[in-house]
């Protein structure tokens, strides 16, 4: 089976356009959603040290709404990650449902692996 590499696809789009696009979900990414002790700190230095390092835009990107929805932005500006989009991003107005990204840091769409690919790629850029 042949897949894409995601190293070295979200490396030729930074190489290219200077930046990356994260999808960023809430609910036990950056959020313990239950208290269940996820190192969500750890997803959360990794956002911010890729919007410092590496000039990323970051969308949330998560199913609240109304004042859950709220929360989950003011939790971000109180994290410091300053968000570029809410569930759509500005510069691709979107296909259907699905904003343009680069990566999505998911917990329920590999999120350790993509962690890794993050931390790869700043470890190559600075």
């Amino acid at each position: 089976m042949h897949l894409p590499n995601l190293l070295a696809k979200i490396t030729e789009v930074y190489e290219t356009h200077g930046n990356i696009i994260i999808a960023l979900d809430f609910d036990d990414t950056i959020y313990d959603w239950k208290s269940k002790g996820y190192d969500v700190e750890h997803v959360v230095n990794l956002v911010l040290q890729s919007q410092s390092r590496l000039n990323a835009k970051v969308i949330l990107f998560t199913c609240r709404e109304g004042e859950w929805l709220d929360f989950a932005v003011n939790y971000c500006g109180e994290k410091g990650i300053s968000l570029y989009g809410v569930n759509e991003n500005p510069d691709h107005p979107p296909t259907k449902s699905k904003p343009f990204y680069n990566i999505m840091l998911d917990d329920k769409a590999c999120l350790p692996e993509t962690c890794k690919v993050l931390e790869a790629l700043l470890e190559i850029y600075t």
